[in-house]
């Protein structure tokens, strides 16, 4: 009995921690009224991962970059959205790598050339931080472990009452589901220097719940496999709490509409 309730709390820790501690309802009224209407802003689908015009930016970018999810090139100059998002991107990359004082230079010797009138370029889309675009892609794949943990607890109740093969089955898939996730985070595009070693060992965490659960299954709950779980989960917990405070300390804030407005959360 008591084994079975460390799971069923450990599970629940992880629900709570990643799918329950959503923003209170005051939190993403002022959010959202700083944000676009929502009759402006596109569906971000189950995942994230829906890319309308298919120009290579997902729904939830073309929000941030201010650009039409239904047409793949918003203001008509043969220059596709993504490709324009790119470009502003490495701008903005060149800027804040620049030194902070240059030598001076000789003025140069003026020179008469003809007055040309200036060419009026489009508005270059709003530059968006590293770090919110790191945010937004980890929010993904936490989300998506978040829907899956809703019925985790059902499934390792049933197979307390009966570990048949079946139930069995269902836990090695969730040990699967989190070392699936481990590899995700471990493979993420766009990592920041700063969120690197925080992002290792998120990853590693969830990889360590993984092995621990297939230790339960492997042992039918002999040894201290039990223990092993309860660690396991208490680590993965506080390594999300860190990537938490990390974006809060950073004044990284994601709007509802956002994958990484699982990460708003009161801690």
């Amino acid at each position: 009995m008591v084994k079975k309730i460390s799971i069923g709390v450990g599970v629940v820790i992880i629900f709570f921690a990643v799918m329950l501690l959503k923003p209170s309802a005051k939190e993403s009224a002022l959010t959202n009224k700083e944000s676009q209407t929502p009759s402006q802003t596109p569906s971000l689908g189950v995942e994230g991962l829906t890319d309308t015009d298919q120009d290579g930016l997902k729904d939830w970018e073309e929000v941030l970059w201010k650009t039409d999810p239904n047409n793949p090139d918003t203001d008509g100059d043969g220059i596709t959205d993504y490709e324009e998002a790119k470009i502003a991107q490495r701008k903005q990359e060149r800027v804040t790598t620049r030194p902070a004082t240059e030598p001076q230079k000789e003025p140069a010797t003026p020179v008469q050339v003809p007055i040309v009138a200036p060419k009026e370029d489009p508005v270059p889309p709003k530059i968006i931080s590293p770090l919110k675009i790191y945010g937004n892609n980890l929010g993904v794949h936490i989300s998506t472990q978040s829907n899956k943990n809703q019925t985790e607890l059902d499934t390792w109740n049933a197979f307390f009452a009966e570990p048949s093969d079946t139930n069995t089955q269902k836990i090695k898939d969730i040990s699967l589901s989190y070392k699936k996730l481990a590899e995700n985070l471990e493979t993420l595009l766009s990592i920041p220097d700063s969120a690197a070693n925080l992002n290792k060992a998120l990853a590693l965490s969830y990889g360590n719940l993984s092995f621990s659960i297939d230790a339960i299954t492997e042992t039918k709950g002999t040894g201290n496999s039990y223990e092993l779980y309860s660690e396991a989960v208490k680590k993965s917990t506080n390594a999300l709490i860190d990537i938490i405070r990390f974006f809060q300390n950073n004044n990284v804030k994601f709007t509802p509409q956002e994958p990484g407005s699982i990460f708003m959360i009161n801690i």
